[in-house]
């Protein structure tokens, strides 16, 4: 299966917003966490990422913000004529801009990205609840996966079941508790993600949170 659509990295291809460089490819694979769909499991390909660095848009204006950027490589295509074309006399029209771009290009960059998923809280176990995500948190290491968490989770039988998230916001849940974990792109361990922050809220709709 090819990913990458045929775009190689630090060559010219077409983005989302418009004609860039890529930097570098990210193979995403269904987790517990994602709403996977009917046919598919954990473990299955979800989709492939691209960060890159752009130059300009497709009229040929150059990009001057926010000039590294990432998306799903579904959106992206190889260059041909008719941008190539573009690009070259974008290159010509902005040679200043172009230069700035030529030493952007040697900056390292990164793109963060995170996680929300949800739980419910009966409304006798919001305080043990707490006390339960303190101690997973503190436990945790440096970097880890969902499955870390979920495992810790059964280590310390914590009040919820973690192995059941729920994805959208939960409106008419009482109580709930929010978790949010962020990553940096490119940290996997195998088919997972690599997790390196974790925050956590639990929302009591009928008194302030905790």
């Amino acid at each position: 299966m090819d990913t990458n659509k045929n775009i190689v990295i630090g060559e010219w291809f077409c983005a989302f917003l418009g004609i860039a460089i890529a930097e570098s490819f990210h193979d995403f694979y269904y987790e517990e966490y994602n709403n996977i769909p009917e046919g598919k499991k954990v473990g299955d390909y979800k989709f492939t990422a691209v960060e890159y660095k752009q130059f300009c848009d497709y009229e040929g204006k150059p990009t001057r913000r926010n000039r590294f950027k990432e998306c799903n490589i579904e959106y992206c295509d190889t260059l041909d004529k008719e941008w190539e074309k573009v690009l070259n006399d974008s290159i010509k029209n902005h040679p200043k801009e172009y230069e700035s771009f030529k030493k952007f290009l040697k900056e390292v960059k990164h793109t963060y990205g995170d996680i929300i998923v949800y739980y419910e809280v009966p409304e006798d176990k919001k305080l043990q609840v707490a006390q339960d995500m303190e101690r997973i948190q503190k436990s945790l290491p440096e970097k880890f996966t969902y499955e870390d968490f979920i495992n810790k989770g059964e280590e310390y039988k914590c009040s919820i079941n973690l192995k059941k998230p729920h994805f959208d916001y939960l409106m008419d849940a009482p109580v709930y508790l929010r978790v949010m974990m962020g990553y940096t792109y490119g940290d996997f361990a195998g088919k997972r993600v690599l997790f390196d922050r974790l925050v956590y809220k639990i929302c009591d709709m009928r008194n302030r949170d905790l």
